[in-house]
């Protein structure tokens, strides 16, 4: 069983409706967005920090996830695929561990790379996770964020 992690990133602006800005300073994704990265596979972790850049906040989701796969970059591939069939491009170089993507349907940017214990840190509740085990070993992490524009 493989789980994985996804991270996205959405867009904000008055004409969005996906993503939102809960204050002048902090933005989320929007929830259908996070429902639609959680719907790819069995959700083994999530969790959310928020971070600080320039004069805002963005809430940033993790996912850990199993979507079947037999090994860590199976699951990052399928991952992949399973979202491109759901409208997202892939953004970048695709490698075998780490794939970006955007949602224009969403506003929304995703990374999805083979589970690895060390990119969690960051997420201080995803404890039951933070070694690889025969749970995690074919897993997906996936991390969400607000996207404001370049």
């Amino acid at each position: 069983m493989l789980v994985g992690a996804v991270s996205l990133t959405a867009a904000s602006g008055a004409d969005k409706s996906i993503a939102y800005q809960v204050s002048t300073d902090t933005y989320l994704v929007s929830p259908a967005t996070l429902n639609e990265i959680r719907s790819i596979g069995l959700v083994q972790a999530e969790s959310s920090v928020e971070v600080g850049s320039d004069d805002s906040v963005n809430v940033m989701n993790a996912f850990v996830i199993d979507v079947g796969s037999a090994s860590a970059n199976a699951a990052t591939g399928k991952s992949a695929r399973i979202l491109r069939e759901r409208g997202w491009e892939i953004i970048g170089k695709k490698r075998p561990w780490f794939v970006m993507m955007k949602s224009t349907k969403w506003d929304a940017f995703a990374a999805i790379e083979s589970f690895e214990a060390v990119h969690l840190t960051s997420y201080p509740d995803i404890k039951s996770l933070k070694n690889k085990s025969v749970k995690t070993e074919a897993s997906v992490i996936i991390t969400v964020e607000v996207y404001r524009g370049e």
